[in-house]
């Protein structure tokens, strides 16, 4: 049985942070994937709370895999966790 990861990443006007901290997210579960378990499907979730700084559109170009979920800017942290994680139940 393959069991379902859901990995929540809220953003707000950090693009310098965020790409090294999804740099560092991918090359963790690279390594996981070749040398962990099999049994575990990851979906990253970033919740971008309407960054102006260019992130999202970042995200999109270099992670297509990304389910990038935009809000308004009015979510704060324990707000954009509670989307991601509505978003991944709805969705995934």
């Amino acid at each position: 049985m393959i069991s379902k990861v859901s990995i929540l990443v809220p953003v707000y006007n950090r693009l310098e942070t965020t790409m090294h901290g999804l740099r560092s997210l991918y090359g963790a579960l690279d390594y996981h994937r070749h040398n962990g378990s099999q049994q575990i499907e990851y979906s990253v979730i970033v919740i971008d709370d309407a960054s102006t700084d260019g992130t999202p559109e970042w995200i999109s170009a270099n992670y297509a895999d990304i389910h990038l979920v935009r809000t308004k800017g009015n979510l704060w942290w324990t707000g954009a966790i509670n989307r991601g994680a509505d978003y991944a139940v709805i969705n995934l």
